[in-house]
């Protein structure tokens, strides 16, 4: 906790409405360079996408993709994380337990 409040006076303020605006400078010191791909807006809903060059490269090759939705971790004004997951190797699946609030996708 006490990193946290050190660390808030290096980050913007957090948000109060879904429409602000992305602190270009924070984010280029911040995050890895492609790691924020763009924000996707629908209707009054705000969508803000993030994934690495090598996380896209993974998704892409994905037979299967699982979604997480997550509104317990996230603040006002967000309501959700949703997160997308794929396996890298096969046989990593006899040692992962399967969560019932992860949905399969099957990528065509």
């Amino acid at each position: 906790m006490a990193c946290s409040r050190a660390r808030k006076g290096l980050r913007p303020e957090d948000p109060t409405t879904t429409d602000f605006d992305l602190d270009e400078d924070f984010l280029q010191r911040a995050i890895p360079e492609t790691f924020f791909r763009k924000t996707i807006k629908v209707k009054d809903r705000r969508h803000l996408l993030f994934a690495t060059d090598k996380q896209m490269e993974i998704m892409a090759t994905a037979r299967t993709w699982y979604v997480d939705a997550t509104f317990t971790v996230v603040k006002d004004p967000f309501k959700q994380l949703l997160s997308v997951h794929a396996f890298i190797k096969m046989n990593i699946l006899r040692n992962v337990c399967f969560n019932k609030s992860y949905l399969c996708i099957n990528v065509l």
